[in-house]
């Protein structure tokens, strides 16, 4: 019998959206009898509560970061869904310009500004968590969002050509992600 892991995810301009789909995809290959639902943070507020929730066994939030926080939708939902999220395998990936400039010297992944927020005011403690570069569209952007992160990037020596588009999202740690993350499910369900 396959279990069921909850993918959901908030994105403004399609990336997060993007991740969780690469996810769900790593997940699947890593163990093909967990069967992954991606669902659009949207859509996860109306259909995803109590019982809906009881089917899945394990956990994946993708939520983007914007101005220094993280999806203010997906912050609600977690805080609506605490006790859920606290009692199965679950995975925070936080998507983010400012990780392309990550090190090794960067702080662990809760230490750092936008999730440790984020796990404050949700009271949340995910298993794993996982920062993620984004993507750079600008043809895509509005015209403020795209004034807001062509200074944001200036200021932090990023590229500023408004015609650019740059992917910094390394994806093959995504998939270690996914897969590390699929140890625990299995893990977890076998000391149940």
């Amino acid at each position: 019998m396959s279990e069921r892991v909850l993918i959901i995810y908030g994105s403004r301009f399609g990336h997060s959206r993007d991740v969780s789909t690469h996810i769900a995809k790593a997940i699947h290959e890593a163990q093909p009898a967990l069967q992954s639902t991606i669902i659009d943070i949207d859509d996860a507020k109306g259909s995803l509560n109590g019982t809906g929730l009881s089917r899945y066994r394990a956990v994946v939030i993708a939520a983007s970061v914007q101005y220094g926080h993280i999806d203010k939708r997906v912050e609600r939902w977690v805080k609506k869904n605490l006790s859920y999220v606290q009692q199965i395998p679950s995975l925070l990936v936080t998507i983010s310009l400012s990780a392309r400039k990550f090190t090794d010297d960067t702080p662990a992944p809760e230490e750092h500004t936008y999730t440790s927020k984020f796990l404050d005011h949700t009271g949340w403690h995910p298993d794993r968590i996982e920062i993620a570069a984004g993507r750079l569209e600008y043809p895509r952007y509005n015209f403020f969002d795209k004034t807001m992160i062509r200074f944001i990037m200036h200021i932090s020596g990023g590229v500023t050509d408004r015609t650019s588009t740059i992917e910094y999202t390394n994806w093959d740690r995504l998939t270690d992600v996914a897969k590390d993350f699929v140890q625990l499910v299995e893990n977890t369900n076998s000391e149940n």
